[in-house]
């Protein structure tokens, strides 16, 4: 499978654009690397408790993470929450995810897609693709079963957050991405990626 890489030319006008985006991000330090440095600066962040599996995949952890509270570096425009987010329930996840444009999530995939649903914005979980919000709450049993296909060794989650990030970015800029129930559930083994239906 190929996933497209996107052809934008990051001009002023898109760059401001982007730099507007909201995007919320859930369990994956990694994801918000990787929307910083495209230039998407307003983050809303729930982190999680880092086991050694979390810093062995997500090469943007060190080691001394290890068995801490995630909570990524600030910078300016930047909002980083950082509650645990098995902690929260849905109304406290909900202010927390409030004002963004979608919400990634690579743990805790039903509430943050139901937060998602309630918010009226799409959802990125575990997979290559974006969940509108008028499918979440019939497919949320589906949704919830998503987090077995997060990937376990470094290279594959570097794949899937990278394909993830561009899927957001096309959602965002001209709509022209892969919605549910069309995804690419990543893979192990080459090529990293299968065209699958999910529902």
């Amino acid at each position: 499978m190929s996933i497209e890489l996107m052809n934008y030319t990051l001009n002023e006008k898109l760059s401001d654009y982007i730099s507007k985006l909201r995007v919320g991000v859930v369990c994956s330090r990694q994801i918000v690397n990787l929307l910083w440095r495209v230039g998407i600066d307003r983050i809303m962040y729930l982190g999680d408790f880092i086991t050694p599996q979390d810093v062995f995949c997500d090469v943007s952890l060190d080691l001394d993470d290890a068995n801490s509270y995630d909570v990524p570096e600030s910078r300016e425009n930047t909002l980083v929450v950082s509650h645990l987010a098995e902690s929260l329930d849905v109304k406290t996840f909900k202010r927390a995810m409030r004002g963004c444009d979608l919400i990634i999530a690579h743990r805790y995939c039903r509430i943050s897609a139901e937060v998602a649903e309630m918010l009226g914005v799409p959802f990125i979980p575990t997979i290559v693709t974006n969940i509108l919000p008028e499918d979440i709450i019939e497919r949320i049993d589906i949704i919830d079963k998503l987090e077995k296909f997060l990937p376990k060794n470094p290279i594959c989650y570097s794949f899937l957050c990278s394909a993830q990030v561009i899927e957001a970015l096309r959602l965002s800029i001209d709509g022209n991405t892969i919605i549910a129930p069309e995804a690419y559930i990543p893979s192990e083994k080459p090529p990293f990626f299968k065209k699958s239906k999910i529902w």
